[in-house]
């Protein structure tokens, strides 16, 4: 999976994040984890984190950390241009 650029870089935000040996099991309940990452994801906007559960571990991440193992660009989702354009796509 690292011999892709993207891919090793995705690899290494998912170590630092303690995701990665979580994210190597393959089994047939992704499904499952899915569905319990919804259903437990939580987050504080002022302190721009996230927490969620899976089995018996909670995992947290800052919302910067999230992004950047999304491939999401923060700067650009935190920033005024970002909310301008929501607020347009909902109303």
């Amino acid at each position: 999976m690292r011999s892709q650029q993207v891919m090793s870089d995705l690899v290494d935000r998912f170590e630092q994040m303690g995701l990665a040996i979580f994210l190597q099991h393959r089994c047939d309940w992704n499904e499952t984890v899915i569905h319990q990452f919804y259903a437990t994801l939580e987050n504080n906007i002022v302190e721009e984190r996230l927490w969620w559960t899976t089995g018996k571990r909670t995992y947290f991440v800052t919302f910067a950390q999230f992004a950047a193992a999304n491939q999401l660009d923060y700067d650009f989702i935190t920033s005024d241009q970002s909310a301008f354009i929501l607020s347009n796509l909902l109303y």
